[in-house]
């Protein structure tokens, strides 16, 4: 894994590449004092088609061994049970990863990952995002990005002392 130096975006953010991650890399990066971590779009199988034990309501009951394909669902955790699952994110479809940090409940239906540009920047903005992860997949080069440098030099330093 290799870190580039941060740099100051034009919306006034920081950021900064890492190349060759993992997920398990990245998530140590999140602020241990922020309770709410959000992974966006996590698809834990590979394309094609699977029989696993899925639900089609919200009832337990509902629980059966069924043939799924394009599994993916949004997750809000701590940020210690988002560095637990790392290995686990290492593993799921193709190793990617979107997640990004709030010090608040996060809203129940905004995905930032389906805004661009200004509409993305305002919504961080408005809800307090601290840092965004945005890994394409595993080994490629993922880009975190932050309001503030010295939250993103906090979470770089994090990441480092995992290595």
């Amino acid at each position: 894994m290799h870190v580039d130096s941060p740099a100051e975006r034009p919306d006034g953010g920081w950021s900064v590449a890492v190349h060759g991650a993992r997920p398990s890399e990245l998530v140590p990066a999140f602020d241990p004092e922020l309770r709410y971590v959000v992974i966006e779009g996590h698809s834990p199988v590979t394309p094609g088609w699977h029989r696993l034990p899925m639900a089609l309501t919200d009832k337990n009951e509902s629980i059966r061994t069924r043939t799924v394909r394009r599994i993916r669902f949004d997750m809000c955790m701590s940020p210690q049970e988002a560095i637990q699952a790392g290995p686990e994110l290492d593993d799921s479809d193709q190793g990617w990863l979107y997640a990004w940090q709030v010090p608040t409940e996060p809203p129940r239906d905004l995905a930032l990952s389906h805004r661009e540009g200004r509409s993305r920047r305002a919504a961080m903005e408005g809800i307090g995002v601290t840092l965004l992860i945005d890994l394409p997949h595993r080994g490629e080069t993922a880009i975190l990005w932050s309001p503030r440098r010295h939250v993103l030099d906090a979470s770089l330093e994090r990441i480092r002392s995992n290595e």
